[in-house]
């Protein structure tokens, strides 16, 4: 049933993308390979994904907690509306169990209804990416290369299918650089909301994953500056957008003011400013690793190594055998960075990259493993497929 479902969910979307863009004009080959692709990349999704993988324990705690605030308004520790979960002590993201209420209030609470938001959105995130594809006039080949490379990557089919709340936060990331695709192509009012957009689902990543706050500033500074020094957007739409994310982040500023200084939990607006029991970044950053280079080397290393090996201990994004990456996929990232620095970097190719050296910080400074390093998935499965391109498109392949 759910291999039927999924084909007609799939075709109904591919059709959706047949009448907004230019598909209808493509060749007939591509049209039925991308349907093809499409309906794979559905699949791996929906099927039985309420039965795989085990219950985790933070999607379990999750789902109480989503549950606790739908029937009471107050999770586990009685904190009303918290903007994060107070959870173990050491705290649980708060986004993704505030997605599922709607859909635990009209399916009750189960693996199916906590999961079911994370495959959406999963879905919804790949159609949305390939409409700024096509859009965009990326070419078939290229096309249905990143489509394939991305989308079914261990990385992102492992955590689109099981809910830890922070798994959510590399789906966002797909629905951000689609959206900062569309705006790098559109004219007007429309430029304007596709960057207003951008911004937005950058501000609510932040509340999918705090490891990846710093990655999250460091990025939106490298990816502002880059786009004044390069003149493709006014100073006013700048600081538009830098309002929009305030305004969306704030209650996480006062959130580390409560955990770092304060140490007095604060109630705002009917938000609870949560205060955990324990610092998340004790068990986070190197810190307290020792003499601080010495930290920072052996974190280096240690990332490095997980990266290469494909493990790192635990089963929540990777495949066995496979980790988040096909075998030397690596090789193929870094072969895509070399072609881009040899020739030209188109904007989007910039966009990339700079959320690739927005991850430096993540690799010295927080402990290795896959949902840490999240954030850096997108950039190398991009590069991964310019690579992949690259050396197919030599003439002792063709």
């Amino acid at each position: 049933m759910s291999i039927i479902f999924s084909v007609i969910v799939a075709v109904m979307l591919y059709l959706i993308a047949f009448l907004a863009t230019d598909l209808k004009n493509r060749s007939k080959i591509f049209q039925i390979i991308l349907l093809a692709e499409v309906i794979l990349i559905v699949m791996t999704r929906f099927y039985q994904f309420w039965t795989t993988m085990g219950l985790d324990l933070d999607e379990a705690l999750g789902g109480y907690n989503a549950w606790s605030i739908l029937n009471y308004g107050v999770d586990q520790q009685l904190n009303h509306l918290p903007i994060y979960l107070y959870s173990w002590g050491s705290g649980m993201n708060a986004l993704y169990p505030y997605i599922t209420i709607p859909f635990i209030k009209f399916l009750g609470l189960s693996v199916f209804s906590y999961r079911l938001p994370m495959v959406l959105i999963s879905v919804t995130g790949a159609f949305y990416f390939l409409y700024a594809l096509i859009r965009s006039k990326f070419s078939n080949w290229r096309i249905i290369v990143l489509m394939g490379i991305i989308f079914l990557s261990p990385a992102l089919m492992t955590s689109s299918r099981w809910a830890v709340e922070s798994n959510l936060f590399p789906q966002l990331m797909v629905l951000s650089s689609a959206s900062f695709l569309l705006f790098l192509i559109q004219t007007g009012i429309k430029r304007t909301l596709m960057f207003i957009l951008f911004n937005f689902l950058t501000a609510i990543s932040a509340y999918c994953y705090s490891s990846n706050w710093i990655f999250l500033a460091t990025s939106t500074v490298l990816i502002y500056g880059w786009l004044y020094v390069s003149k493709k957007v006014r100073l006013k739409l700048l600081v538009v957008g830098a309002l929009i994310i305030v305004l969306i982040v704030w209650p996480l500023i006062i959130f580390m003011y409560v955990n770092y200084v304060s140490r007095h939990q604060l109630s705002i607006f009917g938000l609870t400013i949560t205060k955990l029991a324990v610092s998340r970044g004790a068990s986070q950053f190197v810190f307290g690793d020792g003499p601080l280079l010495s930290a920072i080397c052996k974190n280096i290393i240690n990332s490095t190594t997980i990266l290469v090996s494909g493990y790192d201990g635990l089963t929540k994004i990777d495949l066995p055998l496979f980790g988040p990456f096909y075998p030397f996929f690596l090789i193929f990232a870094f072969i895509g960075i070399l072609r881009k620095v040899q020739r030209k970097f188109s904007s989007f190719d910039w966009y990339m990259l700079l959320l690739l050296i927005s991850s430096i910080p993540t690799f010295l400074i927080i402990h290795p493993n896959y949902t840490h390093l999240n954030a850096i998935f997108i950039p190398i499965l991009y590069f991964g497929c310019i690579g992949i391109m690259s050396i197919f498109n030599t003439k002792m392949l063709e």
